[in-house]
């Protein structure tokens, strides 16, 4: 944990902005994600100077920055703030998958806890939003799902079943979040996951495009379980583009 940031002089931290707005006349709050310090929040003034321009380019949503800051108190005053690298164009659906990964930091990641890993994970994730294939740029979410449930100490159990066994690739399985998978004898295809899904989710490798589409599903009822009724934007407004 790292909550003596809020009162520290912290130079060059490698940060995405995940939200920003207007606040008085000249300045703005942001919600950042940074590498060594978690969720952080902060105020940046100054907004129409002769630096505006420039801060106003770098401070938006996804973008990987480089932030200074310093001062007291809940938040905490940017000094200085850089690109960290090339700037990520992201559009259409890659919008939305930026959104929802922020929306997700946000409502479940407290401020002030390192999570170096899933900074790691995030950036990475965001990149694949890149590729033109929908099916990869939809494992990367899951596995940052993954990595967020793990973050917030919900780590899936992902190597062997709630009696010991090694979890088998053809079988099918029902997972309870307090015990983890139980083994599916009657093979119910709506209620229950292939082994093959649980172990790729777990080495990172992604299954076929009907899998990926159940991983989707069974993730988002366990995120659902950590958000208390709470329904995120992006998933309203991705089933408002599906619809279309």
């Amino acid at each position: 944990m790292r909550g003596h940031a809020r009162s520290a002089r912290i130079e060059a931290q490698p940060a995405y902005v995940l939200h920003r707005r207007a606040w008085r006349e000249t300045s703005a709050l942001l919600e950042v994600f940074t590498a060594e310090y978690g969720r952080v929040g902060l105020v940046v003034r100054g907004l129409r100077g002769p630096r505006s321009q420039v801060w106003q380019a770098l401070l938006q949503p996804t973008q990987a920055v480089l932030l200074s800051w310093s001062g007291n108190g809940e938040l905490p005053q940017v000094t200085h703030v850089e690109a960290a690298e090339q700037y990520l164009d992201l559009r259409g659906e890659a919008v939305l998958a930026g959104l929802y990964l922020n929306e997700l930091i946000l409502a479940l990641l407290p401020r002030h806890e390192a999570q170096v890993e899933l900074f790691l994970r995030y950036g990475e994730c965001l990149r694949q939003q890149l590729s033109t294939d929908q099916v990869q740029r939809a494992w990367h979410l899951r596995l940052f799902e993954r990595d967020l449930l793990a973050a917030l100490g919900f780590a899936l159990q992902l190597d062997r079943d709630r009696h010991g066994d090694t979890l088998h690739p053809d079988a099918r399985y029902r997972y309870h979040p307090e015990s983890g998978a139980v083994r599916d004898e009657q093979g119910a295809a709506v209620a229950s996951l292939p082994g093959a899904l649980l172990i790729g989710l777990r080495e990172g490798m992604m299954p076929d495009a009907n899998d990926v589409r159940a991983c989707r599903h069974w993730l988002r009822d366990l995120l659902a379980q950590h958000l208390g009724g709470r329904e995120l934007n992006a998933w309203s407004l991705m089933q408002e583009i599906r619809a279309i």
